[in-house]
């Protein structure tokens, strides 16, 4: 659960969707860490956030294609279908986003695209679920020492060591928006953990 009392919230002032949620990613990437709201919907599948619904409506479309641990029959699976009308890939490798609706179901970081020399974009971008954040002690920062606001929580053991190995790869690596609620926080490629 996320809980105000812990989190210093970002505003984005946009009453329209999709611009809402373009802004709150360019702050939630300027200010790795910090918690933004996301304009959200009503009536969403279970296992599915209104920050996950979110980013999904607003960076998939027919041609982005998708990885998902969900099962591709499922309500949130049909809705994003649906939304997006995009294609479910079998594999991480071939996804341009990758949605995980349950940390603990997550493939090694490696096992995602981490982008090319001279097209970084298309590396992986990762939409993973958390159960909520709570404030660091100095588990994670910058490599130009900036500490984030907020961590998630509920991650298994893994993530941090596989988030570390990608590193050797800079500039190539994936970009992670952990949403909870109608909250995301970014950890940008480049961040170290500690």
């Amino acid at each position: 659960m996320v809980s105000s009392h812990a989190i210093q919230w970002l505003p984005v002032d946009v009453e329209d969707t999709a611009p809402g949620t373009f802004q709150a990613v360019l702050t939630a990437l300027k200010q790795p860490g910090a918690a933004v709201r996301l304009p959200t919907s009503d009536g969403l599948p279970w296992r599915l956030n209104g920050a996950s619904a979110a980013l999904l409506a607003t960076w998939v479309n027919p041609e982005t294609p998708v990885w998902t641990d969900l099962h591709w029959d499922s309500e949130p699976a049909d809705w994003l279908q649906q939304t997006s009308s995009c294609s479910l890939v079998t594999e991480p490798c071939m996804a341009r986003v990758a949605f995980i609706a349950d940390p603990f179901r997550i493939p090694p970081l490696g096992q995602f695209h981490l982008g090319e020399d001279d097209l970084l974009e298309r590396s992986t971008t990762l939409i993973l679920q958390v159960p909520g954040f709570s404030i660091p002690t100095g588990r994670l920062r910058e490599v130009s020492g900036r500490s984030l606001q907020s961590r998630p929580t509920g991650l298994p053991l893994h993530f941090w060591s596989d988030w570390d190995d990608q590193r050797r790869y800079l500039p190539l690596g994936i970009d992670v928006f952990f949403t909870c609620a109608d909250t995301l926080v970014a950890l940008p490629r480049g961040l170290q953990s500690h």
